[in-house]
């Protein structure tokens, strides 16, 4: 098996050499160097585990990598070569790597937006083999989703499943993607709340003109002095507008769907309700249904 999935690797970039990474948490094995997602299973430790009981050194130092294990090629390669690499490699890798499909998993994004993950790493993974490569592999999802229509992700979002990396390290990958890709780093980093009001209202189960509605309002908002996040105000005015066609959604709901806080919710509605009567269109709500939000 392992055989046949380090051919794929080499058929699609210019070889890969660092070994198997086993994600026992996604249950998942995927190589190392270039993140090609091998599947599901037993991550291939049938295969990689020595059945011989003499070798229970092998099997300790196996077990004893944690749970994430590395599983080295089988290749023609000398033993004292191989090793050396995997060391190498693993020096790049950073703390307690994570492939890129398990992340992609986590977010649980859609195909295409995995597979413009693993294209865009594909083109730039020889910029960040000196870097954090969970960062590497975050910045690589985070420009994916910012390439698909109502897909936008933060880049603390993306953090919160990539064991470890930060912003900072994400936001300065994303630089060299943009760099490298002839991408625009503006539009890149500057994050509307009209890139986030489709996925939010998607995760609500909202109605259409809900959706539409709830666009509206976050693109007239802009227009707003305020000093809150884009996603803080995406989630507000999801909820603003959840008021008008499902009057029991709470802050709480929004909080679930939004991975924004409660109070954080309230504290942006309460910042937008002095300009509600002007951001929200007359066909989504006239004077008198205003009357019915909650007062600060």
């Amino acid at each position: 098996m392992w055989d046949r999935d380090f051919d794929e690797c080499r058929r699609r970039r210019r070889g890969c050499k660092s070994g198997i990474l086993v994600d026992r948490v996604a249950m998942k094995t995927s190589c190392s160097e270039c993140g090609l997602d091998y599947g599901l299973g037993d991550c291939g430790l049938s295969s990689v585990l020595p059945t011989d009981p003499k070798n229970s050194s092998d099997v300790g130092n196996l077990q004893s990598r944690g749970s994430n294990s590395l599983a080295a090629e089988p290749n023609n390669d000398s033993s004292d070569d191989l090793l050396a690499d995997d060391q190498a490699d693993l020096q790049n890798l950073g703390p307690d790597p994570v492939s890129l499909a398990s992340m992609s998993d986590s977010l649980d994004l859609p195909p295409i937006v995995k597979n413009q993950a693993n294209e865009i790493y594909q083109k730039v993974e020889y910029k960040g083999r000196e870097k954090d490569r969970n960062a590497f592999f975050a910045a690589c999802i985070y420009v994916a989703c910012r390439q698909e229509d109502g897909m936008t992700r933060s880049i603390r979002e993306i953090c919160s499943v990539s064991n470890g990396a930060t912003v900072p390290n994400v936001s300065k990958a994303v630089g060299v993607i943009a760099d490298t890709l002839n991408i625009d780093k503006n539009w890149l980093m500057l994050i509307k709340a009209t890139d986030l009001i489709k996925r939010f209202c998607f995760s609500l189960e909202m109605v259409d003109q809900a959706v539409q509605a709830a666009q509206q309002v976050a693109k007239n908002s802009e227009s707003v002095e305020r000093s809150s996040s884009p996603v803080s105000v995406a989630a507000a005015v999801v909820y603003v507008i959840g008021q008008f066609y499902d009057d029991k959604l709470m802050p709480q709901d929004v909080a679930n769907a939004t991975g924004v806080v409660t109070k954080t919710i309230v504290d942006t509605y309460n910042d937008l309700y002095p300009e509600l009567s002007t951001i929200i269109p007359k066909w989504v709500a006239t004077e008198e249904d205003l009357k019915i939000l909650a007062k600060p």
